[in-house]
This record gives C-alpha cells, structure tokens and sequence, in this order.
C-alpha cells in the first residue's frame, strides 16, 4: 500500500489508497483526528463523492475547516480530480456548515430520504468544482492558515 503525507502547520494527513476509493487520516497535534473519505472514483469522468467524519471534540466546523482544506487541495491538485460530491443530512447544520465555507453548492436535495432518531431527513446533495476552487484557494488559505499576504 503506497502512503503519501501532506503537512501543513499543525494538521497532517495521510492517504491510504485502494481501488476505488482513499481514506484520509487527518490527525492534529492536539492529538485530535478525523477521516475524509474519498470514494465512487470515477477517473473518466474527473469526479469522486467524499464524506467527513469530524471528532465530537471538534466543537464548530472553524476547527475542522484547515483540515478539509488541505484534502481538498490534495484531491484538486494532485489527483487532478474536476468534481466532488457530498450527501449531507440536513439536520447536520455544522457539517453543511463546512461544506458551504469550503465553497461547496447545493446541486439538489431528496426529500425526507434518511432516518434518524425516529424521524425523516433530507439529504443535501452538494458539488465542488475544480474551477471553483482555484478562484477561492488562495483568500481561503491566508484565512485559515494566517499567511502574509503578497500583492
């Protein structure tokens, strides 16, 4: 298994490849981590589906937001990839939260498609663009990573 590290500041990351599908470990210094799956890789077409799964240590999205940052300029620039879609249940408003800071829109939504807790939920369905993406990267990351700014 071929395993690859991205650092930036205090976040780390590392890949764990397979066929059809990554697993990013994101582990901070604080010893807290998560995982951003990479899956449905459809290399023809330029396009995977992801999903997050923040720590409940995690107490907002600002706390989790450098981390996906650093996935999505992974699987933009180096994986080269045009289109990533996300589900995301609508009663998890932190987890739509970070989508949209990342600059995810919604494409769509299926009504009361999941149940939880005894009660029907929508499924958001969102989509991030490679395009997208190189006119927000750099405003995003002198935001969550404090860098100078260079005219």
């Amino acid at each position: 298994m071929v395993r690859s590290e991205v650092q930036r500041r205090d976040f780390q990351i590392k890949e764990s490849p397979s066929h059809d599908q990554t697993t990013f470990v994101i582990q901070s210094t604080m010893g807290d981590s998560g995982t951003l799956r990479l899956f449905d890789v459809d290399l023809a077409h330029q396009r995977a589906r992801w999903e997050i799964s923040i720590p409940e240590s995690f107490k907002s999205s600002s706390q989790v937001l450098p981390m996906a940052w650093i996935c999505l300029e992974y699987v933009f620039e180096n994986l080269r990839l045009r289109k990533i879609q996300a589900e995301v249940v609508g009663s998890d408003q932190m987890s739509l939260e970070l989508h949209r800071k990342l600059g995810f829109c919604q494409e769509g939504c299926l009504t009361r498609h999941i149940q939880r807790d005894g009660k029907f939920w929508d499924l958001i369905l969102l989509a991030h663009f490679k395009d997208q993406w190189e006119k927000r990267k750099k405003n995003l990351e002198e935001v969550l990573f404090e860098m100078e700014v260079r005219p």
